[in-house]
């Protein structure tokens, strides 16, 4: 926020929106992105009972400053589950590693999770459709870029599209 105020920087990404004292921000939802638990072969068996299965299961978190992690408490409390967490990390590229390497489920975009369940390396445990998580655009209030930046986004994320639907 320090680099946003002094100009040093135009925009921040962020899982959340921030309300600053002093500082008169834009907050902008850019997209939303279904959260889904997977896991490899050894933990498949757990999507017959899914949400359920989950109590005692080995399962790797994001740490507490994530607003993911508190969706997923948040999610976890209002069905009664208490998982086993075995680690919280923030990366979720790290989390589907752990996840294919079968030490514990994670709950991950579901975009991110695609490849690796068409190839078999993750199965899909539980996608509840109320669990998304989003990616939040902050500038200041003044900043005369957010339209461009919106267009290059958009123009990036629309790239990203295009090349997974080819792929």
């Amino acid at each position: 926020l320090d680099q946003l105020a002094a100009k040093t920087i135009d925009i921040i990404l962020s899982d959340r929106p921030v309300l600053h004292e002093s500082l008169k921000l834009k907050n902008k939802e850019l997209f939303k992105k279904q959260l889904i638990f997977v896991g490899n072969k050894n933990f498949k068996h757990l999507a017959s009972n899914f949400p359920f299965s989950l109590n005692n299961v080995p399962f790797c978190a994001y740490t507490d400053r994530s607003n993911s992690q508190h969706l997923l408490d948040k999610y976890f409390q209002a069905n009664n589950i208490s998982p086993d967490v075995i680690g919280e990390f923030d990366d979720v590229s790290l989390l589907k590693v752990i996840a294919e390497d079968g030490k514990g489920l994670a709950a991950i975009p579901a975009e991110l999770a695609k490849e690796s369940i068409a190839s078999g390396v993750l199965f899909q445990i539980g996608a509840p459709l109320d669990l998304h998580v989003s990616t939040w655009m902050l500038s200041l209030l003044d900043n005369k870029l957010d339209e461009y930046l919106q267009k290059c986004i958009d123009e990036i994320m629309d790239h990203q599209l295009i090349n997974r639907s080819n792929l």
